[in-house]
């Protein structure tokens, strides 16, 4: 399998269920999702590190993407674990971690949109809670 171009290929847009469009490339970037999906399956894992099930397309699952990375979930139908991976396309290399949370993959989507906590906010939060007797 050659090198894959993400600056010369158009990425297809998926809709999620509430129609609208995944946190992704922009419109001129665009290749057809299910290609984009095995391709990650060929570069990061075939199979599950747990139980050694190999992955499906659907157990896979784009969370969000860049033209320099890409974060990807992944989940075993067998034995229901579950990784997150960051794959870093212009060096084609990847990390992956085993994910203990209860978090769903479109909340993934959902939380990686937002904007970071700021420090005033946790202070505040901090001082709610100690004022508190019982928390």
């Amino acid at each position: 399998m050659g090198i894959l171009n993400f600056e010369n290929i158009a990425l297809a847009e998926p809709k999620i269920k509430n129609n609208k469009t995944r946190v992704g490339l922009p419109k001129s970037d665009r290749i057809d999702f299910t290609t984009r999906r095995k391709m990650y399956i060929d570069k990061i894992a075939r199979y599950c590190d747990r139980c050694g099930t190999p992955y499906k397309v659907s157990d896979l699952d784009i969370v969000k993407e860049s033209n320099m990375t890409s974060i990807i979930h992944f989940y075993c139908s067998n034995c229901k674990a579950e990784h997150i991976a960051t794959f870093i396309h212009p060096l084609e290399m990847s990390t992956r971690y085993l994910v203990v949370s209860d978090l769903s993959p479109s909340e993934y989507i959902r939380f990686i949109s937002m904007p970071p906590v700021q420090i005033d906010d946790l202070l505040a939060l901090y001082d709610s809670m100690n004022s508190r007797k019982k928390v």
